[in-house]
């Protein structure tokens, strides 16, 4: 749309004055730059504001993932080496840290499920919006289309104002370049000593009914009106007493009068270039086809990632569940070996005096 309206201020003075454009009709080209400006302007912030928001979201989602995941590696680890080195009280203070973590974990998990099931919800209506267009809805938020009115009714002024530059160029050079006139009768500018072979007229795009026409073979395109035009020009000199310049060799048309010609036919290829996409824009083709290439290339993945993210996170609070519980047996297990440890009873250890056992009293043997 900038382009367009880009395009409309250059045919303003793309002629100067080989194809000056009338007054009403410059009037016309600043009423409808004005009304596109406006129009890309809300479409434009808009877009902006989702694309920000979305931005934000993203943003805000890989931090949290990030902190959870660095939060919860600190917390395993300092829970493994409390478990180890016997400190109940820290064992247990890193078991209440950590349900606090699992909790936030399960409930991140169930949010990730959800937005999972709102990207499944959200491709399809994208998907079923394309088949079938429908008037405002809630795809609106993520890329809105632009204002019917005003982009149907700029592609129809556009037509109008490339047919009459064209024509106002060809007229130009018909009464003009390709005529022979009289020194005596008419001099500068319109006599300005043009001979040689005629000028061939720049291809008009449009019918009167603004139609798509197809050129004659008589007529240049755009794309070769340089190559055409360039063997019709004339070396110039200063017409005496005035600053015109004025034919000093065979030729039609004059340095000056060929750079001006050619900015017309940019201008005219330009606007007629723009048509098809300002076309678009009027029946939002141009949404339907950005809806249908995140609907192909981007849905299939978003969801992928996303059914990812809660699988792991589920699986994560899971794992710190079991962490968990390994930590208190682990505690709990060290602290009853210490304990029957410290109340193991070794005969070993009972004081002996020395040579007891041969002061014992001796008994008789019996003899059966």
């Amino acid at each position: 749309m900038r382009n367009f309206t880009g395009l409309l201020e250059t045919a303003k003075g793309a002629g100067g004055g080989v194809a000056s454009l009338p007054a009403d009709v410059t009037r016309t080209i600043d009423d409808v730059t004005q009304r596109v400006n406006n129009a890309s302007d809300v479409l434009a912030a808009r877009t902006a504001s989702n694309s920000r928001r979305i931005r934000t979201a993203l943003g805000t989602v890989r931090k949290v993932l990030i902190g959870v995941a660095a939060v919860m590696l600190v917390l395993v680890f300092l829970g493994f080496v409390f478990s180890l080195t016997g400190f109940k009280s820290l064992v247990y203070t890193a078991v209440f840290l950590g349900w606090i973590i699992i909790t936030a974990t399960l409930i991140l998990s169930g949010t990730f499920l959800l937005l999972h099931n709102v990207i499944g919800d959200t491709c399809v209506a994208m998907d079923e919006w394309v088949a079938q267009p429908q008037g405002h809805t809630a795809l609106d938020d993520i890329l809105p289309c632009a204002d019917t009115t005003v982009t149907t009714d700029a592609l129809r002024r556009s037509e109008q104002i490339n047919s009459q530059l064209v024509g106002k160029l060809n007229e130009l050079v018909s009464n003009v370049s390709n005529r022979n006139f009289s020194s005596q009768q008419v001099g500068p500018p319109l006599n300005y000593n043009q001979s040689g072979p005629l000028v061939p007229l720049l291809c008009n795009p449009y019918n009167a009914d603004l139609t798509v026409r197809t050129c004659a073979a008589t007529e240049v395109t755009p794309a070769n009106a340089q190559q055409v035009w360039q063997r019709f020009v004339c070396r110039t000199t200063t017409s005496p007493g005035t600053s015109t310049e004025v034919c000093a060799t065979v030729g039609r048309l004059t340095p000056a009068m060929l750079s001006q010609m050619l900015t017309v036919a940019s201008v005219s290829d330009g606007l007629r270039q723009q048509a098809p996409a300002m076309g678009d824009l009027a029946s939002c083709a141009t949404v339907r086809r950005a809806f249908q290439t995140i609907g192909e290339r981007g849905c299939p993945s978003l969801r992928r990632d996303s059914s990812r993210v809660y699988q792991a996170l589920l699986a994560t609070s899971v794992a710190a569940m079991l962490a968990a519980a390994v930590w208190v047996v682990h505690s709990r297990e060290r602290r009853r070996r210490r304990e029957s440890e410290l109340f193991r009873v070794s005969p070993y250890r009972l004081p002996i005096e020395e040579k007891v056992l041969l002061n014992s009293p001796r008994r008789p043997y019996r003899r059966v």
